[in-house]
């Protein structure tokens, strides 16, 4: 990962948070959304397999993300040898809460004396504990060489993120670790420095990750898919008996409440004596979600301990075989879905049930099938369940809908062109003027096209998938604007980079795109808008069909943006005031911008489509995005301007 791979609000979250500050402070200080610096933060954990702060600052300055920062007085500060040692451990990837007890364990001294040490540290320094890596580094405390990987210990850890069966975030992890250490949502929300509502969040999250409904479950199911660091098998004799076989039930995914009569069916105790186990395991280990931890360690609990009774199965995830392999296809990057994301996508897409009905089918809240669907529009960069329903059968996520009685048979040429348009991602409310321009249908006929359609009994994301079945959809969605579509060029991949990015990710250019072969921009890294520079931002749509239809020796630079799935068009800086429209804007002044290098080619950052030493954009060709939006796409350049 280099400093390339990153956007610009990336870069800028990283440097405050090696400075010392918190993500509510960044957020403050760059005048940005606390939200979107802590999904910034959680982006950088992600990449560089980390969960706490202190290692996300020290892997930042390691790896030549993050300038490391000079040494302020050339003399090195006079340091005990206690000093020394608690901070050269600051950057171990271990939980906050739990460092203070792990270094007394290893140096062998008291918990308050550690304390003191840092503390010391922090005000002297006048910074926060992970403020204190790059003031280490500075003063050789730490080395660039050291690794995040902690010593041996018996504090509950996290595996690196982006490893495990199912892919929590960075903050969802340290909750599930603090879970299996015994504390509750409470103390959880201390050692993180949130809300209880939050973590509460977090936890549903992970039982949606997961596919069950209680922490003891949770935490089964993390260590079983090593989303959580397996313990060491300890050497302390296990129980036997009565409380050996309560003991090994605990991750029954059943409520509370019945977790006793359960147990007691399963093992052919009385409910007394089951509670009085309970109630044993509760007092010595503060939590039953803590009691699980414990009986991975003794060996009590194993990989094969079920999770469900044996007359009770997880209700059949839907009415579609399981899901296939992510693929790679010319209709965009893979979607990488958890297996109850999956499960949620096909019930509301293919399935045709509304949130309450799919929530009903599979026992949960209706919110948690909600965030599950918010996270598969997320991750298809689709804005409606229409749209998401499209990029799914194009990746082969789901099967196509043989209809049956309620096919709508055949239609006419009308209703089948408004047939065609109904994937483009534009919300209900607007989806009837779009397709009339798309069709040139007035926007009556357009509706009694789609009640005709609707007749049929079907949804929306059914009919696509019954369109998809008749082969009226193919695996490009229509275009927003008007005009024939561009097919997307599947491009070969980049032999160096592990996850194969394509020369342009987005399809914007017709063909193959240029070499970028050539002296560097007349200008630096970042731009301002209004000053140096003016950016016009397009959807990837808009950006290949105006491609198409300018010369190609009238096209300036386009910078990619993968990430944000747009493009942005380079015009030089004028007087321009912030203008929008349904198919662009103008950024505003003073927006800063990122700029790729002059070979930048792809990456989860931006990249150049047309390269920098290309003319600057003409503004006038531009001007139809920003004024006549609603008109046809002209087909020549001197047509924009009229």
């Amino acid at each position: 990962m280099g400093s390339d791979t990153l956007s610009e609000r990336h870069l800028l979250v990283a440097e405050r948070i090696t400075a010392g500050l918190t993500s509510l402070q960044a957020a403050t200080a760059l005048g940005m959304a606390p939200r979107s610096v802590a999904a910034a933060v959680d982006d950088l954990q992600r990449a560089l397999g980390v969960f706490t702060l202190r290692s996300l600052s020290f892997q930042l300055v390691a790896q030549g993300l993050v300038p490391r920062m000079p040494c302020p007085d050339p003399t090195p500060p006079r340091l005990s040898q206690l000093t020394q040692t608690v901070w050269a451990a600051l950057h171990w990837d271990i939980l906050d809460v739990d460092l203070t007890p792990v270094l007394a364990t290893a140096i062998r001294v008291s918990r308050d004396h550690i304390q003191s040490v840092i503390d010391q540290l922090c005000q002297t320094h006048t910074t926060s504990l992970h403020g204190l890596i790059q003031v280490g580094l500075a003063h050789d405390v730490l080395s660039v060489e050291q690794s995040v990987t902690p010593p041996q210990s018996t504090a509950v850890r996290p595996s690196p993120a982006g490893t495990g069966a199912w892919d929590p975030a960075p903050a969802q992890r340290r909750v599930l670790a603090l879970m299996a250490s015994g504390r509750d949502g409470a103390a959880c929300a201390r050692a993180e420095a949130t809300t209880t509502s939050t973590i509460a969040w977090r936890t549903d999250r992970c039982k949606d990750l997961a596919g069950v409904t209680t922490g003891r479950s949770l935490i089964h199911e993390a260590l079983r898919g090593e989303v959580l660091l397996r313990p060491d098998l300890s050497d302390d004799r296990a129980p036997a008996g009565a409380e050996r076989a309560v003991w090994r039930h605990l991750p029954l995914d059943v409520p509370d409440s019945r977790l006793p009569a359960a147990i007691a069916t399963l093992t052919g105790l009385s409910v007394n004596a089951v509670n009085g186990h309970l109630h044993l395991l509760r007092t010595r280990h503060r939590t039953l979600e803590s009691a699980v931890y414990a009986g991975w360690k003794l060996g009590v609990i194993r990989a094969d301990t079920p999770v469900f009774p044996p007359d009770q199965q997880p209700s059949p995830p839907l009415p579609a075989p399981a899901p296939r392999p992510v693929l790679q296809t010319a209709a965009g990057p893979p979607m990488k879905l958890s297996k109850r994301q999956h499960t949620v996508l096909t019930l509301l897409t293919v399935g045709g049930m509304t949130l309450t009905e799919a929530a009903a089918h599979l026992k949960v809240r209706p919110a948690s099938v909600r965030a599950n669907e918010r996270s598969c529009l997320r991750r298809a960069e689709a804005g409606t369940l229409r749209a998401l329903t499209h990029r799914s059968l194009s990746l082969g996520l789901l099967d196509p809908l043989d209809a049956g009685d309620r096919d709508p048979g055949a239609v006419a040429g009308e209703v089948e062109a408004v047939w065609r348009c109904l994937p483009v991602d534009a919300p209900d409310d607007k989806l009837i003027a779009r397709i009339s321009r798309m069709t040139k249908l007035g926007e009556a006929r357009v509706q009694e096209c789609l009640d005709l359609l609707r007749a049929s009994g079907l949804t929306d994301p059914q009919l696509i998938a019954a369109g998809w079945h008749r082969k009226l959809l193919a695996a490009d969605p229509p275009a927003a604007a008007a005009g024939p579509v561009i097919p997307r060029q599947t491009l070969p991949a980049r032999a160096h980079h592990p996850a194969g990015p394509r020369l342009d990710p987005l399809s914007l250019l017709p063909g193959a795109p240029p070499a970028l072969d050539g002296d560097a921009p007349p200008w630096s890294s970042a731009a301002v808008s209004g000053q140096e520079l003016d950016f016009v931002r397009v959807a990837p749509p808009v950006c290949r069909s105006f491609l198409a239809r300018i010369p190609v020796d009238r096209w300036g630079p386009v910078i990619g943006l993968p990430e944000a799935r747009a493009a942005l068009l380079v015009t030089q800086a004028g007087p321009w005031p912030v203008r929008r429209s349904e198919t662009a804007r103008l950024n505003g002044p003073g927006t800063s911008v990122r700029l790729p290098g002059p070979n930048a080619r792809t990456g989860p950052g931006d990249y150049w489509a047309v390269g920098p030493q290309a003319p600057l954009w003409d503004r006038r060709d531009l001007a139809w995005l920003l004024e006549n939006s609603r008109q046809p796409m002209p087909a020549l350049t001197d047509e924009a301007v009229r």
